[in-house]
């Protein structure tokens, strides 16, 4: 079968960067797509930095037509002409942010009224973890124009369904991310990183939403349980950095703490999760998380905040904690608890069960079974 799929690959960072790619790569083993991405995702005002300077040879290798441009409209009647050329039958875009509302609105009108496919729109985040007044009319406008859509948990699915009450829905899950480089513990490249015996890792942008605030708040008191613990703060600020290190100093967390603050290439990510026993997510609202199915691709128990689909990826007090969300206290009794029981070879052996539960392949079937092979899969012209 034709498929189109719409959405960023090398060299743009993120997350959804690793699963466009690793998407592409799945259904090409069985249909043949066509990977379009982006010449210009966002203009510089609206995000900046949006283009790492290297990356892994595995991720690297997918052949896509760098052709949309978000100011440039003309590009997208040129991704509308390579659709129909291509006889696609089926497009799938990520959508991720109202943002891409003043592109995608108008690209799917125009798929369906000059050419035979069916948009379908994989729902990474229907409502912004930080929105907007102006953001539910963005996203209501985009999804009114789409029959189809793939949510990564059953509160994104409810989300969808709020935007748009006749739109056909699957239930899904955020399959596991595991186009990483391999890389080999040893003591060594502990000491080189300058961690402790104990080390808990949290990785990922570090924005209001992720309530890293709460885990350096936790700190204290884990130290104060467990001695020798380092906490491994992984990632690009995305917002006032200052605050965060005048929490670390305020509680003498000097030399509890390594902060790694840039963004990290996906051949240097295994190192980060290698050297950890441990994930910590403490956020405050989220849908799904692939750094959790990055951690279960490294065979990492993780505790993770009781919100949007996390408890749908992690299995309490089986494959990790799960915990209130703004509890410092909470946070620091399942870290403490993790050690203290000594859950981590029995967490890891439970990890590398669970995990198959989140396959591309079952992943991939749902989308057939329900989608592609479906005989009741029209799309409605507008």
């Amino acid at each position: 079968m034709k498929i189109t799929l719409i959405g960023p690959v090398y060299p743009y960072k993120g997350g959804i960067t690793h699963f466009t790619q690793q998407l592409n790569q799945e259904f090409s083993k069985k249909h043949e797509v066509q990977l379009i991405s982006w010449k210009r995702r966002y203009p510089s005002f609206l995000v900046k930095n949006q283009v790492e300077n290297n990356s892994s040879e595995v991720i690297k290798k997918n052949k896509s037509v760098f052709v949309l441009d978000y100011l440039n409209p003309l590009t997208w009647i040129k991704v509308v002409k390579l659709i129909k050329r291509n006889k696609s039958k089926f497009v799938f875009f990520n959508w991720v942010s109202p943002a891409m509302t003043p592109v995608f609105y108008p690209l799917t009108i125009m798929i369906k009224l000059f050419s035979k496919a069916k948009p379908i729109f994989i729902c990474h985040c229907a409502k912004p973890h930080e929105g907007r007044l102006v953001d539910s009319f963005l996203t209501k406008l985009s999804f009114s124009n789409v029959d189809y859509f793939v949510a990564h948990s059953s509160d994104e699915a409810v989300e969808v369904k709020k935007m748009n009450k006749k739109c056909s829905v699957i239930t899904s899950f955020l399959p596991n991310f595991n186009n990483f480089d391999k890389v080999v513990l040893s003591e060594q490249l502990k000491i080189d990183m300058g961690l402790k015996k104990r080390t808990i890792l949290f990785f990922g942008y570090i924005r209001e939403y992720k309530g890293l605030w709460y885990l350096i708040k936790a700190m204290p008191e884990i130290v104060k349980q467990l001695g020798d613990i380092t906490l491994l703060i992984v990632g690009e600020f995305w917002e006032d950095k200052k605050r965060y290190l005048d929490l670390i100093k305020d509680n003498n967390l000097e030399d509890s703490i390594v902060l790694i603050d840039n963004y990290v290439p996906d051949k240097e990510v295994g190192k980060y999760f290698v050297v950890s026993d441990l994930l910590v997510l403490p956020y405050l609202t989220t849908t799904q998380s692939a750094i959790v199915q990055t951690a279960y691709h490294f065979n990492k128990p993780c505790v993770v905040t009781d919100v949007g689909g996390l408890s749908e990826s992690v299995k309490d007090d089986y494959t990790g904690y799960l915990v209130p969300p703004k509890d410092a206290s909470a946070l620091a009794r399942a870290v403490v608890n993790f050690y203290k029981l000594n859950k981590k070879e029995n967490f890891i052996e439970n990890v590398k069960v669970y995990k198959q539960n989140f396959s591309w392949e079952k992943y991939l079937g749902l989308i057939e079974d329900r989608f592609l092979n479906s005989s009741s899969c029209k799309c409605k012209k507008r």
